[in-house]
């Protein structure tokens, strides 16, 4: 948006036009559409455009056999419609039980097959209209959703795999847990939709605090990363975390792990009251200064860190 102001005009605006999506979004009620009605309906096994543009919020998308197309048009018939669902699993980290449920719902519900991605997670081909429902109650069970899996909003967080094999990468999975669920739709239209709660009336008005009635234009990818490994990609990220092990540094120091957390938290908060000014820097450029920073400490301090032992000790439950 640009503002110009002078002593002979007021000001002026100059907005982008908003693409489709975008009153569809803000319309929705908090993307619940007629998604209801419309899944509820037997005559087809389809749902409307604007339904499908507002299921990828809750991980659905809706396809057809292509491979029938030519044969069911020449028949005068409908396509054979399907949905793929697609779990959020942050960090690609299941239980032996979920996994179990997954696997036991890709044969009863689905094509059936269970098809990893490379956002570590889940996904399931091949689920009839009227099994979605009943595919999204049986992961509700072993506390699974699809929320968020795909849509304009944040993607599956990425995590390093098997956080079990150390304390530090438990820490990271951890923190990929916690974005996932803070940066979750706060809309209740994926409970009402699916699992049949009731909407209740009268309180406060919903709100999305943090996306708005229109939330993201595009999608928006996550992913936590623990040197020395970028199993994950951190660079093909739209937000990548670089996980530092403070204690490293501070030589196992508490008020040093204190004043090293807060520099480094500054410096994010610094680039993003940069974004915010009228300063005429690269974006690129301020998203780097944390990482700046970063380096600058461990090219600093390098030769007077200290790695605790047990960073490197495997971590079991119980254990300690």
């Amino acid at each position: 948006m640009k503002v110009q102001l002078d002593s002979m005009s007021t000001a002026t605006t100059d907005t982008k036009p908003l693409s489709a999506n975008e009153p569809l979004k803000a319309d929705s009620r908090h993307l619940r559409g007629r998604i209801a009605e419309e899944l509820a309906d037997t005559t087809s096994g389809a749902i409307s455009d604007d339904s499908g543009q507002l299921t990828k919020f809750h991980g659905l998308y809706l396809q057809d056999d292509r491979d029938l197309r030519v044969a069911l048009k020449k028949a005068g018939k409908e396509k054979a419609f399907s949905f793929m669902l697609r779990v959020r699993l942050p960090g690609g980290t299941a239980t032996p039980h979920q996994w179990l449920v997954l696997d036991q719902l890709a044969g009863v519900v689905s094509s059936p097959s269970l098809r990893l991605t490379t956002r570590q997670t889940f996904q399931f081909h091949g689920v009839l209209k009227g099994n979605v429902k009943k595919l999204v109650q049986g992961m509700h069970q072993v506390l699974l959703d699809s929320i968020a899996a795909c849509g304009d909003v944040n993607r599956n967080v990425m995590a390093p795999p098997n956080p079990e094999r150390s304390p530090a990468a438990m820490e990271v999975f951890n923190h990929a847990k916690g974005w996932s669920e803070f940066a979750l739709p706060k809309t209740r239209a994926y409970y009402e939709i699916y699992l049949d709660e009731d909407l209740v009336a009268g309180g406060e008005p919903e709100r999305e605090p943090m996306y708005g009635d229109t939330y993201l234009p595009r999608k928006f990818k996550t992913a936590f990363v623990l040197p020395p490994s970028n199993d994950v990609d951190i660079y093909s990220q739209d937000l990548g975390y670089i996980a530092i092990v403070v204690t490293m540094l501070s030589r196992g120091r508490i008020l040093w792990v204190i004043v090293s957390s807060f520099v480094y938290g500054l410096s994010v908060s610094v680039g993003t009251v940069l974004q915010l000014t009228s300063f005429d820097l690269p974006t690129d450029v301020i998203k780097m200064l944390p990482f700046v920073a970063v380096m600058i400490t461990l090219i600093v301090f390098a030769r007077s860190s200290y790695v605790p032992p047990a960073l490197g000790v495997p971590y079991t439950r119980g254990a300690r």
